[in-house]
């Protein structure tokens, strides 16, 4: 299962969560502008300070262009 930290309004997040649409796995998305604690945290966890933050079986896959790349899309 995906994890996406995202933020309202952010093209890249709507670009990864339409990339991941086209998996089987689906994925969970979790709007940080709305759980600023949250995002605090994954900010934190994950060294990144952009959106969208995205997790694999909570292996730390990266932001969009990453997500294409894990994809090979």
């Amino acid at each position: 299962m995906y994890e996406v930290y995202s933020i309202s309004n952010c093209p890249f997040c709507d670009k990864a969560k339409d990339l991941l649409r086209e998996t089987e796995e689906g994925f969970t998305e979790y709007a940080i502008d709305i759980q600023q604690s949250l995002g605090e945290s994954i900010m934190k966890r994950s060294m990144m300070n952009t959106v969208p933050i995205i997790y694999h079986n909570d292996m730390f896959v990266g932001g969009y262009n990453d997500l294409k790349m894990y994809l090979n899309k």
